[in-house]
């Protein structure tokens, strides 16, 4: 008995030898910093640090310290100019030290300078235009843009970042709230708002025969729908134009964008997604600006189709022609005869029906005449 007590004392002190040299050579503490390395003079900045123990933390940053034991700390801190530094000394119950620096960086705080171009009535596109100063670019991160709650592609030109938008269409006053969000590790955010008027004008009363209604039916709003989806799937995310638009035709304008119109008396009530611009059959039709062909076809209500992708969200469409001379994926230049005017699909007469969409919200195309941005 007493030789297997020995024994078993023998086998205990050989177990803990590890741990008693552990005790005497510990190890120092292991630290995960997560810290911003661009802050922004006079802002907070969020700081958190865990170590893989209890200890002693000692924060140190310009004339701010703090202690604390725990095994995690967050901090809130006020970014100064000229303190590149913070130190972290993490000390457990053995005396056991690890210190480490953070380097950061302090930049002027980011004060964006706004400026909203159109957007004053239902339908009419805007261009959000925000520019930061140069040595502000450093804290941004990737600013995001939303209008209307709904997130924007931030397009940018030097030091400006810019997007593009448009009123809703309603029949009543109203704004559209603008949210523009940067930052690296903290996320900052400013608001505005594009106020427009309401939508004013009577309701046309289309008259169209019952030959020329036929064409409307589920399978070809369901057909037309599946095209120019498939048209919106790989659009080009920078602007492929440099000078301003034109308009495509020369002619009597029939109806306008936005109108209220019945197809048919006590009908449904339907707002016009576009420019209808009445001239002879086979007038030549130019397209509005640089872009890529996207989407040609003839179709049951839109007739002959085309659209043009511009890029940076911009897609211009074409209705009702009598003859497309442009094929799906060709570049065209701004003022590139496209097609032909006529009188397909869901049409009285020659004419042709001009969109300029914008993320796939119709837009009113006279406003982007002569104009490089709304």
């Amino acid at each position: 008995m007493k030789r297997r007590a020995a024994q078993t004392t023998l086998f205990l002190l050989v177990a803990c030898l590890p741990l008693l040299a552990l005790a005497n050579n510990p190890q120092t503490p292991q630290l995960w910093v997560e810290a911003p390395t661009v802050v922004e003079i006079d802002r907070t900045f969020h700081v958190r640090v865990s170590a893989d123990r209890p200890v002693t933390f000692t924060l140190t940053y310009a004339d701010w310290t703090v202690e604390q034991v725990d095994q995690a700390l967050d901090v809130q801190l006020s970014a100064r100019a000229g303190v590149r530094d913070l130190t972290i000394e993490a000390v457990d119950r053995n005396g056991a030290t690890t210190t480490q620096t953070v380097a950061l960086t302090p930049v002027p705080p980011v004060e964006p300078r706004w400026v909203i171009t159109g957007g004053s009535r239902p339908g009419d596109p805007f261009t959000v235009s925000v520019r930061f100063e140069r040595d502000q670019l450093a804290a941004l991160g990737s600013p995001e843009i939303l209008i209307d709650g709904r997130p924007t592609p931030l397009l940018q030109e030097g030091e400006i970042f810019y997007a593009f938008g448009v009123a809703p269409l309603r029949t009543e006053a109203d704004t559209v709230p603008i949210e523009l969000r940067w930052g690296r590790e903290s996320v900052r955010s400013e608001q505005r708002t594009v106020a427009h008027g309401p939508l004013a004008g009577d309701v046309q009363l289309l008259q169209l025969s019952g030959e020329v209604l036929s064409a409307v039916t589920p399978e070809a709003r369901e057909l037309e729908a599946a095209a120019l989806a498939r048209a919106r799937a790989n659009l080009a995310p920078q602007p492929q134009w440099q000078e301003p638009f034109l308009l495509p035709i020369e002619g009597r304008g029939t109806s306008g964008f936005a109108r209220s119109r019945r197809y048919a008396p006590g009908g449904p009530v339907s707002f016009h997604m576009g420019e209808d611009i009445a001239a002879p059959t086979g007038t030549p039709i130019r397209a509005t600006n640089d872009g890529v062909v996207v989407l040609v076809g003839q179709y049951p209500i839109k007739g002959g189709l085309t659209v043009i992708d511009h890029g940076g969200g911009v897609t211009s469409r074409y209705y009702h022609q009598s003859r497309m001379n442009v094929t799906a994926g060709q570049t065209v230049r701004r003022g590139d005869v496209i097609g032909e005017v006529g009188s397909t699909g869901l049409s009285t007469g020659p004419h042709l029906h001009w969109e300029m969409r914008v993320h796939g919200l119709a837009s009113n195309p006279l406003a982007w005449v002569n104009r490089k941005r709304p």
